[in-house]
């Protein structure tokens, strides 16, 4: 049998169909179903009160009885879902607000002015802090992405205002910084077992260069990619810019992808050719190598050729060439100490 509460707070329970059962432990509506359930544990001392407001305040449910007490939501299973704790003196707090259409509900820190949120694991330790500034206007923003689409970390605020990534001591590690009507970026890509992830220039433009500039007088100081080659050597595009030491007691072949503009390569002697010489040969036997190389102090010409050779019993170590290409033509550079060190043909 329920207690209806309109009897007892008519103002309060105007036209709803609200009753209390008789040991005070359910509120439930006129069909005998639970609205709130009120439990209750022996030796008691901390409360819920709820407490009205007038207009514009509102209304507070407080824990009551041992200080700094805060609340635990559970299921069904007596499991916490949400644990809300309180600290002494505590003046800072979560603020959360809904939004009308088109707008987002905003999760804030309210209290003390300027002060950010943190968040830690269970043992109490930083995961991520989110910091604030007086009278900041510029701010991170995560946008979401539809399928195929990259998610977007960015800067908002004001225009055209990048990002700064700081250490401990709040010095600069890294500095992304935005141009007006920008549309050309750098792309960073990862690759699979084998293969080298890249940098490279993307964007709007066709054929974009990339600029890397020292500061001052500083320049740039740059690794080229290298292998030491002992064996039969395709080479690939992919491997543009390398050295390849040449270092065998039986010799071998190298051979150049296609042509295509920019692709450069270098080759050193690092095992003096002995019974066979080292031959660095054109895709598909294209006579399309063109320059010429100093030997023995003399010049020596390539034209239309195939085929660069470290000659058997005449490169030494240290002798080395060098290929560029324009996307039609490699144009070879190089130095040989002997005579016939190296040397041009084509087959």
């Amino acid at each position: 049998m329920a207690i209806d509460l309109k009897n007892y707070v008519p103002a309060l329970m105007q036209g709803a169909n609200i009753g209390v059962n008789v040991d005070l432990t359910d509120i439930v509506d006129n069909n005998g179903n639970e609205v709130i359930e009120i439990d209750g544990v022996a030796s008691a001392v901390n409360y819920l009160r709820v407490t009205n407001a007038a207009t514009a305040d509102p209304i507070l449910l407080s824990c009551q009885g041992t200080a700094d007490r805060g609340f635990e939501f559970h299921n069904d299973q007596s499991e916490q879902m949400l644990i809300l704790t309180p600290v002494a003196s505590a003046v800072n707090e979560i603020t959360i607000t809904n939004a009308a259409t088109g707008t987002n509900p905003v999760i804030s820190c309210t209290g003390e002015a300027n002060t950010g949120i943190d968040f830690e694991n269970s043992e109490g330790e930083e995961i991520l802090i989110l910091d604030s500034v007086a009278s900041s206007v510029n701010e991170i923003t995560v946008r979401s992405a539809a399928t195929g689409n990259k998610p977007i970390l960015a800067a908002t605020g004001e225009a055209d205002n990048g990002i700064e990534f700081h250490n401990d001591q709040a010095e600069e590690i890294l500095i992304l910084q935005s141009a007006a009507t920008s549309v050309n970026e750098v792309t960073i890509t990862s690759a699979a077992t084998g293969a080298a992830p890249s940098v490279a220039p993307t964007g709007g433009d066709t054929n974009i260069d990339i600029s890397i500039i020292g500061k001052g007088t500083g320049g740039v100081l740059m690794k080229p990619a290298s292998e030491i080659v002992t064996a039969t050597n395709v080479i690939t595009a992919a491997e543009s810019g390398k050295v390849f030491f040449l270092n065998s007691a039986t010799e071998f072949a190298s051979t150049l992808p296609a042509p295509a503009q920019g692709l450069h390569y270098k080759f050193i002697v690092t095992a003096a050719p002995s019974g066979a010489s080292y031959t660095i040969g054109t895709n598909g036997g294209a006579n399309i190598i063109e320059g010429a190389a100093e030997v023995a102090n003399s010049a020596v010409a390539a034209v239309n050729e195939d085929t660069i050779t470290f000659t058997d019993g005449a490169a030494a170590v240290g002798d080395w060439v060098e290929v560029v290409s324009d996307g039609t033509s490699w144009f070879v550079s190089g130095h040989g100490v002997a005579a016939t060190a190296v040397a041009f043909t084509a087959t």
